[in-house]
């Protein structure tokens, strides 16, 4: 099968399921086969979660300065809120729910196409209700000074719900989120930094704005075709939609390096100082969350350190191992990182953010420098480890933080994804293979 029919089967199956309100990344699994992955978390909760959770509820609040008494009419409204969406998640689920029986009992893909954009639909419609209903609950307590918060607030919103949609290395950095995380770091440069970041949120909404608007605009086009047998998108049509979402999304990412410069020229110390080091640092890590990710071997490394029992021999022989992990680990992720950045600009791993966390990836398994450099870290995981438990006695690797139990799954599956595997020939897709529920949340380079 040629790539461009494979790219094209991909999007068929991704289209029937993307629409039912999952995230998706397609991946090769074997001849005549295209795997699924469904991720559960991350950006997503956005789409079918709450319209306003009670961390961002505290947010707002505090955005907008509301009284005593606004704040007690503000918990009512929330709770009404809350019951309404607990009602219409439970209708979407249950009517999710007879669709899966129905798949279960005809085999018959065709169910998912047909059934879950009307469900979707109306949860999505009934929830959009809610939040307008919500939030223009709220505006009308606000007084005229308050109600100039409104813009602030909603850019916020924004941000922070809609930020994560990113599928560029660097494009779902939050500066804001990092400095607060980070206040010890300003000096005596916290008002210059506070009004530089005040400009970063105008200056990044608005770009925002219009890369959402965009997936939005890209989903709607591909949901608005049901696929199956002959009806498969146009492969020229997905290389399109991915070449305008990217140039929407470098938009996002330049924003944030441009205003990271800036940061670090501000901070105690200039760009060589030790708060430029600690800042670039967590920029580093937000730009490549799965390549900076603990490991199940760093997290294995942090308990020894706490554990009772250790003789001096042996903790002489732990701190010899983790130094030279520590010091081989920055080389292997920066080397990782890299391979990832290049990847995307060489056009080797296309991916289609279609809003609400939901992705389409239209490459193959990375077959070069993202495959190798990936190889290279999980055997220097997989060997430090293998040193470090040979020093343990049993009782004491009793005591090791559990590695997470999930289902034996092709190289490539994204972590805590459910996976649905389809049979292909062509342009047909003709029956499903296997269909498998795991763990939630996470993704990407993830082994522990």
């Amino acid at each position: 099968m040629s790539a461009a029919r494979r790219h094209g089967v991909m999007a068929a199956v991704a289209a029937a399921l993307f629409i039912s309100g999952v995230c998706l990344v397609a991946a090769p699994v074997a001849t005549g086969q295209v795997m699924i992955s469904m991720n559960r978390g991350g950006p997503l909760a956005d789409g079918l979660g709450p319209p306003v959770n009670e961390r961002e509820l505290k947010r707002y609040c505090e955005i907008l300065g509301l009284t005593e008494d606004q704040l007690q009419t503000v918990r009512e409204l929330f709770d009404m809120m809350s019951a309404e969406f607990k009602a219409a998640a439970e209708e979407r689920q249950n009517r999710m729910e007879d669709v899966r029986a129905e798949f279960e009992e005809s085999q018959d893909m065709k169910v998912f196409g047909e059934s879950m954009p009307a469900i979707m639909e109306r949860f999505e419609a009934r929830r959009d209700e809610i939040e307008k209903a919500f939030f223009g609950d709220l505006r009308l307590l606000l007084t005229p000074e308050q109600d100039a918060r409104w813009e602030k607030m909603e850019r916020t919103r924004r941000r922070e719900r809609t930020i994560g949609y990113g599928t560029l290395s660097g494009e779902s950095v939050d500066l804001v989120a990092i400095m607060e995380r980070m206040p010890s770091l300003q000096g005596e440069s916290g008002a210059a930094i506070s009004a530089l970041l005040e400009q970063y949120e105008q200056d990044l909404d608005r770009v925002l704005a219009e890369r959402n608007k965009l997936m939005e605009e890209e989903m709607a086009e591909f949901a608005g075709s049901p696929p199956g047998p002959g009806r498969l998108p146009d492969p020229a049509k997905l290389q399109e939609s991915a070449a305008k979402v990217r140039e929407a999304s470098e938009k996002v990412r330049d924003v944030n390096r441009r205003y990271a410069r800036q940061i670090v020229s501000l901070l105690p110390g200039g760009e060589t100082g030790a708060a430029a080091a600690e800042f670039n640092r967590a920029v580093r890590e937000a730009s490549f969350p799965t390549v900076y990710r603990p490991s199940y071997t760093s997290r294995v490394l942090e308990s020894l350190a706490g554990m009772e029992g250790l003789s001096a021999e042996q903790r002489e022989a732990i701190a010899s191992i983790e130094e030279a992990y520590r010091r081989e680990l920055e080389a292997a992720n920066e080397r990782l990182a890299q391979a990832v950045e290049e990847s995307e600009t060489d056009g080797s791993r296309q991916r289609i953010s279609l809003g609400g966390g939901r992705v389409i990836s239209l490459g193959e398994e990375e077959a070069g420098p993202v495959s190798e450099a990936r190889s290279a870290k999980r055997e220097l995981d997989n060997s430090t480890l293998d040193k470090v438990l040979a020093l343990l006695s049993e009782e004491q690797k009793a005591k090791l933080p559990p590695r997470r139990e999930r289902p034996d799954r092709p190289e490539g599956m994204e972590f805590g994804a459910s996976a649905v595997f389809v049979t292909v020939e062509e342009d047909v897709i003709t029956a499903p293979v296997n269909v498998g529920a795991g763990e939630g949340g996470g993704g990407g380079e993830r082994r522990d």
